[in-house]
């Protein structure tokens, strides 16, 4: 992998956490000029929670740890992520989130940025994304959906999975899946950091 958005630090300066899918075909690497400098880092060993490669992208999130340490700078900074939370708490909340990612910003023909790019969407609640006019059920404990509801417009694309979802100064989610990109009715579903906090911690306290 070679984009930096995908991989999110905490302050230890040498554990990070993704999407499980981005990491099952992958050696992990981090590098990058446009991310202040190239970094590259091998994978020391990587962890995630049960996750099958199936249709349903449950337990799509990963924590990898570097053999050396990343070298922060002015742009590239760690960030934390929340304590632990049940399922579905964001369908509490009135938010906007911040969705960065390297994917594409136009399908046919495909388009894949220069830089960076960055979009701002609103958190919609599980009832929205589950109903028949949308997900129909497919979004379960451990996601949350974002988006531009319901005309669309604004979203993750292919290319964005493993990425950040920003909301303060706190990483919620990481990019997982959705049908198409920036549909009607049909926003992105992110993996729910918070509903994995407890297992992230666990994990990093063994290290």
């Amino acid at each position: 992998m070679t984009r930096c958005n995908i991989l999110s630090t905490d302050l230890q300066q040498r554990v990070l956490f993704s999407s499980r899918r981005q990491l099952i075909n992958y050696a992990i690497s981090y590098s990058s000029d446009r991310c202040g400098g190239v970094q590259d880092y091998r994978r020391r060993r990587s962890h995630g929670p049960q996750f099958l490669y199936s249709r349903n992208f449950k337990g799509d999130i990963s924590l990898i740890k570097t053999r050396d340490y990343l070298s922060f700078s002015d742009n590239v900074k760690p960030i934390s992520w929340p304590a632990q939370k049940d399922a579905f708490w964001t369908d509490e909340l009135e938010a906007t989130v911040r969705v960065c990612g390297w994917g594409k910003t136009q399908v046919r023909p495909e388009v894949y940025p220069e830089e960076l790019n960055c979009v701002d969407v609103d958190l919609v609640d599980s009832e929205y994304c589950n109903s028949v006019i949308s997900y129909s059920g497919w979004v379960y404990e451990g996601m949350f959906c974002a988006g531009v509801m319901p005309d669309g417009g604004k979203d993750a694309c292919q290319g964005d999975s493993g990425g950040p979802v920003r909301m303060d100064d706190k990483v919620i989610g990481v990019t997982s899946w959705g049908l198409g990109c920036a549909q009607a009715f049909l926003p992105g579903v992110y993996t729910d950091v918070g509903f994995y906090s407890t297992w992230l911690g666990d994990i990093m306290n063994q290290y």
